[in-house]
C-alpha cells in the first residue's frame, strides 16, 4: 500500500504506463527503439543490463558517437553486460558511491532529454516477466537529475 502511494504521481504524470509482466515485451521494444533514435544523449540509472536486445542497442547506438553515461552499482557483475559495453567508444560507466554496498532496485533512463523510463526492475526481461511490477514512460527534461547524480559518483 505505502509503494504504491509513493510511485502514484509518477504513474498519475505519465504518458504510458506498462503492467509488468505481461507488457514487458512492448517496454522493451519501446525502449530499444527509442535508444536507437537518440540524436543527442542516453543516461542510464540501472542495477543491471542483461536484455541482450538492450546492450544490441546501445553497442549500436555508440557507433553514431551519441554520448551514452551508464550508472551502477556493480557493473561487474557475471550476468551484468555493463562491463562489457565499457570497452566501446562513447559510453561512459560510473559507479555509485554510496550504493557500493547495496541494490539499486529501480531502472531510469533518460534519452535525450525528452524521454524518460522508470523501470521497477534492472534492464533484464526475465526479471521484468517474473515480477508484477511497472514501468512507466514520461516526456519531459531528465538530464538535471543524472547530471546532479554523476557528481556523486566515481568512473568505473
Amino acid at each position: 500500500m505505502f509503494r504504491l502511494l509513493i510511485f502514484f504521481p509518477i504513474i498519475l504524470l505519465s504518458q504510458e504506463v506498462y503492467m509488468l509482466p505481461d507488457d514487458s515485451n512492448t517496454l522493451i521494444d519501446a525502449l530499444n527503439t527509442d535508444i536507437l533514435s537518440a540524436k543527442k544523449e542516453i543516461f542510464i540509472l540501472t542495477p543491471a543490463i542483461s536484455e541482450y536486445t538492450t546492450v544490441r542497442s546501445l553497442k549500436k547506438l555508440s557507433k553514431k558517437n551519441i554520448p551514452i553515461t551508464i550508472i551502477s552499482n556493480i557493473p561487474q557483475n557475471d550476468k551484468n553486460k555493463i562491463s562489457h559495453l565499457s570497452l566501446l567508444n562513447n559510453i561512459s560507466i560510473f559507479t555509485l558511491k554510496s550504493f557500493a554496498n547495496e541494490d539499486i532496485k529501480s531502472s531510469f533512463i533518460c534519452v535525450d532529454d525528452k524521454k524518460y523510463y522508470h523501470l521497477s526492475n534492472s534492464l533484464n526481461q526475465a526479471k521484468l516477466k517474473e515480477t508484477h511490477a511497472f514501468a512507466t514512460f514520461s516526456k519531459g527534461s531528465c538530464t538535471h537529475f543524472f547530471k546532479t547524480l554523476i557528481k556523486r559518483c566515481q568512473p568505473y
